[in-house]
């Protein structure tokens, strides 16, 4: 416990300095968005390059990414069925059914594995999370199209998913694997970028967080929701799948897993409910550094 404690209080320590600096107006909100940039085109396709190209690939990386993938559409399933038990309608019951359906893979549970478990630890998340990724740029946008005031097309929905830095690096790192492809520079440009992945990840989230909360109801219906139905479809998956340490506890991290940010901007251009996406996760986010607190103590 005492060691879960020393690895997770410096990233809630980070996490708060990272909202003081935004307090002092030493940075501001806006400024995560440069910040995010750096994360999207530079830290995280490292990460996935460097991981991808080194992988052994088996029946297991399947089965991982499946299961994963599984617990995001449960929860999305999830979602439907409590916002039509609510009676949430149009743009309300879109944006909570979709606030289910996010994760947020990079944030936290990209950050906490590497943190608590090294990298093998960020390996298994990045392998369980790797089907979602392809979900979040597809059928994400599409349902947030259906549900927003502002309708997207199919086109923009595919140019998304191709031009995004993390598709194209599980690509790049994978054909670096089948080429078998070794260099110096590119571990020593790797050793550079993937430290800035725990720094900049939770500086950002101190950045976005927002005590002043306008609505506690549905925020709160949320997280409860999505964290103890949440925790019972990664058991019931770790029990299908039969997976080892590790894998087990990637895979109940990813079934937890708070709404991702990702449904920020996702808010904003299709004009779903963004006061909400707004509240939800500024509550979820730090609460999620100390749910995890206690969950990784007991597996």
């Amino acid at each position: 416990m005492i060691t879960l404690i020393n690895k997770i209080i410096p990233l809630i320590v980070v996490f708060l300095l990272g909202y003081l600096l935004k307090r002092k107006n030493i940075l501001k909100k806006s400024d995560s968005q440069a910040l995010g940039k750096l994360l999207m085109y530079l830290v995280l396709p490292s990460i996935i390059i460097s991981f991808f190209a080194q992988i052994e690939f088996s029946p297991k990386i399947f089965y991982l990414a499946s299961a994963g993938c599984l617990s995001m559409i449960f929860l999305g399933i999830l979602g439907w069925l409590v916002a039509k038990l609510l009676g949430l309608k149009d743009v309300v019951r879109g944006t909570f059914i979709l606030l289910f359906f996010t994760l947020e893979v990079g944030a936290i549970g990209y950050v906490l594995m590497l943190a608590v478990y090294g990298n093998m630890g960020l390996e298994k998340m990045v392998i369980a999370g790797l089907f979602q990724t392809f979900i979040a740029f597809t059928f994400v946008p599409a349902l947030a199209s259906y549900y927003g005031k502002a309708k997207g097309d199919i086109k923009k929905t595919l140019m998304s998913l191709f031009s995004s830095p993390i598709v194209w690096s599980i690509f790049i790192g994978i054909a670096l694997n089948i080429l078998n492809y070794q260099s110096e520079f590119l571990n020593n440009l790797f050793q550079i970028l993937n430290p800035g992945l725990l720094l900049l990840f939770m500086i950002i989230v101190g950045l976005e967080f927002e005590p002043k909360i306008n609505s506690f109801k549905l925020p709160i219906l949320i997280i409860f929701f999505k964290t103890i139905f949440g925790l019972v479809i990664g058991l019931f998956l770790v029990k299908i799948f039969h997976f080892g340490d590790l894998e087990r506890i990637s895979i109940l991290m990813m079934a937890t897993l708070p709404s991702g940010m990702i449904m920020i901007p996702f808010a904003q251009e299709y004009k779903l409910d963004t006061k909400l996406v707004a509240n939800t996760l500024s509550i979820a986010l730090p609460l999620s550094l100390i749910f995890y607190l206690v969950l990784l103590n007991f597996v």
